[in-house]
């Protein structure tokens, strides 16, 4: 739900709350659309992160660490200048326009205090963030719009302000349960959408749940009582409004972990909607901060694997290009081997074969029956023997070739998609960069570096050894790889040689150790068994696929060939397991 003028008007109260006296310390640009403010107050510290990404803008707190550029954007060294070290006095909205504004004051490298208004305007495909003086004129912006791009605002440098265009709305105060009937072909919730200034469509639809009255109704149809109940329920959340006494929630579909949606209102309308939870938190800043971050960060791995997506495409493409060309080669074995019968057919009728000619008939003795074999005119019947022979040397050998191409090209193929598996199950920012070191070591990519004097070559670091750890309900360590490289130290390295291996059957995903505290010839108990399992088979291609095997052998009998790619291991004297991948189980397993 993008965040309406009711919501934005609920988060400048908090942030107000949580901002007000602070220092603006230090002031960051990760990404171009994205602005951090390391603010200071009451003895503690935060980053306040303004989005302002088209789909999603919004202001919300930051816990994670940050990738800034070598090299600020432009806009960041402005706004350390003119608003860097400034303290925040106020920050508030005007009625339920979806804008906030941050009253600053500025001291500069001159001792000269000056007020300035730092405006965030939350409004979708058009957010801004403007930064004006006293005066209300234009020092910058995030992004400039002339008049050429708009004919309705000017937003450029020493421009005047002016708010977004205000919409044909009432303030939630003022509005009469007459002012609907403007809308009276209209359903009841999109008339009070149309109505009632800052609010999203659900709002329409809550209003008539609490009223109890059709949200699809007709507003020419309501009765008396209806317009009674209407109105009592928008005094109700008007004056809920007016003491800023919110009911921020956040909204889970079918009791998964990651938020759907939020509202700084209570939504009663889900309350007996079996497959939808609405959880009351305290704080609305708290509720955006979840849904947003959250966002922000899967956008954030999205953004830094796509680079090595589209690496992983094309080599894919390569590969499958090139078996492909194999493959087809091997189509052509029968007609290779028939020209070895061809040769070995004119030999034995050699004595027979004294004219020059272009097509000749001999038997098959094979089959016993009579076949047309080509001729060259141009050479006698000896030398087209030996052509055939030559022929056929040559296509068996293209032949062999091709099958040892197709081995090696299917081993580079299921490589690949091992790591186009684990990029697509990576959590953070590090497992991504982890697989990237991973790619630039196995050639496939390459890792720019800073021109020195020296011509020395620098080194490609390598990744991190971060296996993703879990405790067994009977208090067995279990640990998996998040990725190729991880794979193989986990099992060459890291694990000893009675520690149960475990890896799912004929499909892409982590190898899995659990930690043998007896270090026998003997497996842990059942139930750690099947736990280890089911952490294989979550990360595992086969974790949406209900019920997978899982083979798992003590670690000794795992073996990696010469020469092979990350990841790539044989093993033997093994037993198989059948579980499914319960996502809830799993993660209760987990180390926090």
């Amino acid at each position: 739900m993008p965040l309406d003028g009711m919501a934005v008007r609920c988060l400048a109260n908090e942030l107000n709350q949580l901002c007000r006296y602070s220092k603006i310390q230090n002031i960051f640009m990760p990404r171009n659309n994205e602005v951090v403010l390391s603010i200071y107050g009451d003895k503690k510290s935060h980053y306040l992160t303004i989005s302002m990404e088209p789909s999603s803008p919004g202001i919300y707190l930051r816990y994670d660490k940050m990738d800034n550029p070598k090299t600020p954007f432009s806009f960041c060294m402005f706004l350390r200048k003119h608003i860097g070290g400034g303290w925040i006095e106020r920050v508030y909205t005007k009625d339920y326009e979806r804008v906030i504004l941050f009253d600053i004051n500025h001291t500069d490298e001159l001792e000269e205090t000056s007020k300035k208004t730092m405006i965030v305007e939350l409004t979708g495909r058009n957010c801004n963030l403007i930064v004006v003086n006293s005066h209300n004129k234009i020092l910058d912006a995030l992004r400039h719009v002339d008049e050429f791009m708009s004919s309705v605002r000017r937003i450029m440098p020493a421009s005047e302000y002016a708010v977004p265009p205000l919409q044909n709305k009432k303030l939630i105060n003022n509005v009469t349960i007459e002012d609907l009937d403007i809308y009276s072909e209209f359903s009841v919730s999109d008339a009070i959408f149309k109505t009632v200034m800052g609010t999203a469509p659900i709002f329409g639809k809550e209003v008539c749940y609490r009223a109890g009255v059709d949200d699809m109704k007709p507003v020419k149809h309501l009765t008396d009582k209806e317009k009674e109940d209407l109105s009592a329920a928008l005094s109700r959340i008007a004056d809920i409004s007016e003491r800023y006494s919110y009911e921020p929630v956040a909204i889970y579909h079918d009791n998964k972990k990651n938020m759907k949606d939020f509202y700084c209102l209570n939504l009663l309308m889900y309350e007996n909607i079996q497959s939808i939870k609405v959880k009351r938190l305290d704080s609305f800043l708290d509720v955006f901060t979840q849904y947003i971050g959250e966002k922000a960060r899967v956008y954030e791995l999205s953004q830094k694997s796509d680079t090595i997506k589209k690496v992983l495409s094309t080599h894919l493409g390569k590969v499958e290009k090139k078996l492909n060309i194999y493959q087809n080669s091997l189509s052509d074995a029968d007609k290779v081997k028939q020209y070895k019968l061809y040769g070995e057919f004119i030999m034995a009728n050699l004595p027979m074969l004294k004219k020059r000619v272009e097509n000749v008939q001999l038997l098959d003795y094979y089959t016993n029956e009579m076949i047309d074999i080509p001729m060259d005119p141009s050479k006698d019947a000896l030398k087209n023997a030996q052509a055939y022979y030559k022929k056929y040397k040559k296509g068996m050998a293209a032949y062999d070739y091709s099958i040892k191409a197709i081995k090696e090209m299917k081993k580079e193929k299921d490589y690949l998609q091992s790591v186009m598996h684990a990029l697509l199950s990576c959590e953070k920012k590090q497992d991504i960069e982890d697989i990237r070191k991973e790619m630039i070591q196995q050639g496939y990519m390459k890792e720019k570096q800073l021109r020195k004097k020296s011509n020395k070559k620098i080194e490609t670091e390598t990744a991190l050894f971060r296996p993703i750890e879990y405790i067994s309900s009977e208090g067995y360590e279990i640990y998996a790889g998040r990725n190729n490289t991880d794979n193989d130290r986990l099992t060459f390295g890291f694990s000893e040689s009675y520690d149960i291996w475990l890896h799912v059957k004929n499909m892409h995903g982590s190898h899995v150790i659990v930690k043998n505290k007896e270090q026998t010839e003997q497996f842990v108990p059942d139930k750690t068994l099947t736990e280890a399992a089911m952490v294989a088979a979550f990360h595992s291609e086969g974790k949406d696929s209900g019920q997978v095997a899982v083979d798992y052998t003590f670690a000794k009998n795992v073996k990696k060939p010469k020469g092979s790619k990350p990841g790539y291991v044989n093993y033997f004297n093994y037993y198989s397991a059948y579980v499914k991948a319960d996502k809830e189980a799993v993660e209760k397993l987990r180390k926090s």
